[in-house]
């Protein structure tokens, strides 16, 4: 069995998410890094059996206020760092979902 861990210290949004997915994984450079790219890569490209490990946690973190930016400014930043948390999630949901289905995959989170 393959297993590939992943730092999850250098994943700040799904962007990051993917290209470490991407690069760990020897996807090839027309990965679509998205959700359903995700899947169809775990579904018949990647060799299986392998293992995916996200270890560093936790990924998902409340932002802060920056008392030098204006409240619209933190509201706006909060609202970007919510929607990459939300992203981070539904990749890590994907992964658990791919390994109760894909025979041969299997995710940890440690």
């Amino acid at each position: 069995m393959r297993i590939v861990t992943l730092n999850s210290e250098k994943i700040n949004n799904a962007a990051q998410f993917h290209e470490l997915l991407r690069l760990e994984l020897g996807l090839p450079e027309w990965y679509g890094c998205n959700l359903d790219a995700l899947w169809d890569v775990l579904d018949g490209f990647v060799g299986l059996p392998l293992l995916i490990r996200l270890s560093g946690m936790p990924l998902v973190q409340k932002p802060e206020l920056n008392p030098e930016l204006t409240p619209e400014h933190n509201k706006e930043h909060n609202k970007e760092h919510s929607q990459a948390n939300t992203e981070i999630i539904a990749i890590i949901q994907l992964l658990q979902e791919a390994a109760a289905n894909i025979d041969g995959f299997d995710f940890e989170l440690v």
